[in-house]
Parts: C-alpha cells; sequence; structure tokens
C-alpha cells in the first residue's frame, strides 16, 4: 500500500503513531488470504509431479528450520517469506498465555479504533472540524455537533441531542453477523474484505479502501441530512397577531395552517428574518423565539448544500428543488404517493447510471427516503 500510494497525502496525512498503526493494519490484512490460496495451489502441483512419494515416510522437519539463502533472495519464492512469517507468528501466538494473547488483541482493537477516528476527523473536514478542550467541533444549518471519543467508539452528538455512534471492532470477517437489532443511529464498523458490502448497521472501513473517507462522509452527510430534513415545515406557533400578520403579507414563503400557527416552507431574505424576529421579539415566549429562529437558519441551509446559494423553487407537500448557478449541483425533495425522497446530483449527473453515482462523484450522490408522517 505505502509503495503504491503517496500516505503524505491529505487524505492519508497522520501522525508517526497512526502511520505505523496504519502500516501495520495494512501488512496484517493485505498478506493473508491472496497468498494462501497460491500456497495451495502450489502444494497440489507437487504433489501431482509425485515429489511427496520421493520423501521417506520416516523423514521428519526439524522445528529448527530455517530459512536459506535462496527462499529470501528467489524471486521464484517471493511468496514464501510472508507465509514463513504467518506461520510463525501463528505457532507464537498459540503458545502465548492468555493473559499475552489477550493483550495483544487489545492492542488490535486499540489500533483499528484510532484508525477509525483518522477516518471520521478526515470526513468531516467538510464541515470546519477544529480541536476545543480535548473534543473536535463543527457547525452547520445552525447547530453545533461535538465528536468525542468514549472508551472503544467514536460519537457525534448534535447540539438538539440526537447522536450518532461509531462501534469499531477488529474483526477480519467478511461480513459481521448481528443477532440482535442495535439501538437507532448506531454503526458497526469492522476492517472486512474486498468483498464485504455495508449495511443499515454496519460500515467496512479499511485502509486498502480508497474511496473510505468518502464512504464515512457519505454516512454522516445522510444522517445530517435526516436530522434537517425531519424539522423541515414543522408547524411554529403560536405567534402573536403581529407577527402572524407579517407571516401572511409573505405568502411564497409562509404556510398559514390555523389563525395563531404557520409552516416557513422557503427562505427569507436577511430583512424580513429581522422584521420576523422583532416582531416575536418581547411577545412570544422563548421557545416559540428560538424555534423561528431555528427554522430560518435551517432552510437558508437547504438553499446552499453545495456551499453556494442555490435557486430554490417550492413544492406541493412541503416539497422542493434547489440548482445552484456555481456548480450546477441539484438537490430536491419529492413526495410520491407516501414515499418522501431526498436526492443530490452533482453536475453531468443524468449521464450517470444510478448504481455508478458513488463511484462517479463519492459522497455527492446522496440518496434516501424519509417517512412521509410529520
Amino acid at each position: 500500500f505505502a509503495h503504491h500510494f503517496h500516505t503524505d497525502h491529505p487524505v492519508f496525512s497522520c501522525s508517526k503513531i497512526e502511520q505505523k498503526q496504519l502500516n501495520t493494519w495494512v501488512s496484517f490484512q493485505s498478506a493473508e488470504q491472496p497468498l494462501l490460496g497460491q500456497f495451495s495451489v502450489s502444494s497440489n502441483s507437487l504433489k501431482q509431479r509425485g515429489l511427496y512419494s520421493l520423501v521417506p515416510p520416516a523423514s521428519v522437519v526439524p522445528a529448527q528450520v530455517h530459512r536459506t539463502n535462496i527462499l529470501n533472495h528467489d524471486p521464484h519464492y517471493r511468496h514464501l517469506p510472508p507465509l514463513w512469517e504467518k506461520l510463525k507468528d501463528d505457532r507464537e501466538g498459540r503458545l502465548l498465555p492468555p493473559e499475552e494473547r489477550l493483550a495483544r488483541q487489545m492492542q488490535f482493537q486499540l489500533a483499528y479504533v484510532s484508525y477509525v477516528g483518522l477516518v471520521i476527523r478526515r470526513a468531516l473536514e467538510r464541515y470546519g472540524l477544529r480541536r476545543i478542550d480535548g473534543n473536535y467541533v463543527f457547525s452547520w444549518a445552525g447547530r453545533s455537533f461535538v465528536l468525542r471519543h468514549d472508551v472503544h467508539d467514536w460519537v457525534v452528538t448534535q447540539s438538539e441531542g440526537s447522536a450518532l455512534r461509531i462501534v469499531p471492532i477488529a474483526w477480519f470477517g467478511a461480513s459481521i453477523k448481528i443477532s440482535e437489532s442495535l439501538e437507532p443511529d448506531r454503526i458497526v464498523c469492522w476492517p472486512g474484505v474486498s468483498t464485504s458490502v455495508a449495511s443499515p448497521q454496519s460500515l467496512p472501513v479499511s485502509p486498502l479502501d480508497l474511496y473510505v473517507v468518502e464512504k464515512m462522509g457519505k454516512l454522516f452527510d445522510e444522517w445530517m441530512l435526516r436530522q434537517l430534513l425531519q424539522g423541515h415545515g414543522r408547524k411554529l406557533g403560536a405567534l402573536p397577531t403581529p407577527a402572524k400578520k407579517l407571516t401572511q403579507a409573505w405568502p411564497e414563503q409562509f404556510e398559514s395552517i390555523s389563525s395563531t400557527h404557520v409552516r416557513l416552507l422557503a427562505p427569507v431574505d436577511a430583512q424580513k428574518a429581522a422584521e420576523l424576529k422583532a416582531s416575536l421579539k418581547g411577545s412570544a415566549n422563548s421557545q416559540v423565539v428560538d424555534a423561528v429562529g431555528d427554522a430560518i437558519e435551517q432552510i437558508s441551509a437547504f438553499a446552499q448544500l453545495c456551499g453556494h446559494p442555490a435557486r430554490f423553487e417550492r413544492g406541493q407537500q412541503q416539497d422542493f428543488y434547489c440548482k445552484c448557478e456555481t456548480c450546477q449541483a441539484t438537490w430536491s425533495l419529492k413526495t410520491t404517493g407516501k414515499r418522501r425522497h431526498f436526492a443530490m446530483r452533482p453536475k453531468g449527473a443524468s449521464a450517470i447510471p444510478e448504481e455508478d453515482g458513488f463511484l462517479w462523484s463519492g459522497r455527492d450522490w446522496i440518496g434516501f427516503d424519509l417517512s412521509s408522517e410529520k
């Protein structure tokens, strides 16, 4: 891995300790499976050629066998030294007392936890992640988030209380079999193999996967967007009469529900926002003031998900469509029957098959369903 890719690239940049842990994981994971398969083919070939029958039955390979110069330097035997070292490590591991074997496994686990934390931090750099008082913090759409290390887990908590917990497990199997359903917003990560597939509650995270930061980033992007979309179009009120009259004068942005309640369904400019907040000040309770302020910030976030101000078109049933004239990205919330679907696509996405979207544009290709209930 290190021979083929420059690990000082920003995606892979880390401390010397983290780099050492990364190299350990790469060596451990990449040397085992392919070489064992080649060794099996070679041994079967030797059997078919009759070599085994020429070895006297009483012959015993001594335990003190050592590697020869041919084994070390002849390219024909280049696959054998890694297998030799693997066999040596396995034998030594079986001879260790249980306490030392546990200590080794814990070392692997801690190294993997550290690596997953590195991937998470890289994925969250898009949101301006910074370190304050031992925790990592960032803000988005009027909400603040904290990333913290909780024993072996990594937890991202937002200011309104919801949290996403990442559970790293140093397991080298192809899949994670979860016999019991996990708590909501809890994702298990494991190194996996090249054929490992993610599920709603598990994500393979390996240094051998060059898309690993994009996959982790997409996980967080979708979680944060879901939180934001759940609050879209929520009922605001009870509003004082002056504030309610203001919203009635702006039907493009507000939908009236009753004589005291409204929904905010499109962004309002800074002047209207200031005017509405001023009318609420002193005449509405603090919860209503905060709810209206949050709704204004969140709907504004929808209008610039790509990082640029975009054209926002309000639709039916609290749907919307946005297009950025700067980067040509589009995103929308669309209701069809009981299905509510959010989708975000970068420029040129119309020519790309749906199944190739992530490989083509990474985390900027997003699509997921929401509950139709409000």
